[in-house]
């Protein structure tokens, strides 16, 4: 109502949103009531008097906190894998688009892959696979630093974009990763595929980048897929054995 009456110079400094109509003020606030974060929508009207001056103003304000909470939610689904609490597909490639700029050189891009869900699906049934796919990414989210950008690419593949980080680095994420993976505590060997590429030229398109780390990621896969099988081979047979015997 201040703003109404007065000079509406500055508004935007105090509030969250705001929009102005015919000299009428909408504005979003987020206050701290009580520990609790609150949200609320507020609207204020001129009161003219008969030579059309404004003589006041009328105030009226609505708690959205509710709604401002289901959208949060709404954005969390929209952006995240509804299985492993990683990002999405969609939003990792929107966050690549943006990371994708020369001040952010050397990107690097590691594809990681979920050795055996299909054999584990086989033999145990989806519930375990999906219990397979959650411990992978919680060992990859540890392993990795906090603006990391770790997505699931697929239904068995993981993306990671790290900004500002050369080979040696990324290098070292690769080891923290497969070091956690063979520390493990699981009844089935976590075990997962790894291939990464750098990106220090800005003229280089990021999908080249992205096909040359999917193209590492396999070469490893056939080097240590027959060890990595013949593990969870033993590992299912042993779990089979102890639950029945035929």
């Amino acid at each position: 109502v201040d703003y109404i009456i007065g000079d509406p110079a500055g508004i935007e400094d105090h509030y969250n949103f705001v929009e102005e109509e015919r000299k009428n003020l909408a504005a979003e606030l987020k206050v701290i009531h009580e520990g609790n974060e609150v949200h609320l929508w507020l609207a204020a009207s001129p009161m003219l008097g008969s030579n059309n001056k404004i003589i006041g103003g009328v105030g009226s304000f609505r708690n959205i906190t509710e709604l401002k909470n289901i959208e949060k939610e709404l954005r969390h689904i929209s952006f995240h894998d509804s299985l492993t609490g990683l990002y999405n597909r969609a939003y990792f490639e929107e966050e690549l688009k943006r990371l994708n700029k020369s001040r952010m050189l050397p990107l690097s891009i590691i594809i990681a892959d979920l050795n055996g869900l299909k054999l584990v699906n086989d033999a145990f049934g989806h519930d375990m696979g999906d219990k397979l796919l959650k411990k992978a990414s919680s060992i990859i989210k540890k392993s990795c630093r906090s603006e990391d950008i770790i997505g699931r690419w697929g239904g068995d593949e993981f993306s990671i974009v790290l900004h500002a980080t050369g080979e040696k680095d990324t290098n070292e994420i690769l080891d923290r990763i497969q070091t956690a993976c063979g520390k493990a505590r699981f009844k089935i060997p976590v075990s997962l595929s790894l291939g990464f590429a750098t990106k220090i030229n800005s003229r280089t398109k990021i999908e080249t980048i992205l096909k040359k780390a999917e193209d590492s990621m396999y070469r490893n896969k056939l080097i240590s897929s027959k060890n990595v099988q013949n593990k969870i081979v033993d590992s299912l047979t042993r779990t089979l054995f102890d639950k029945k015997i035929e």
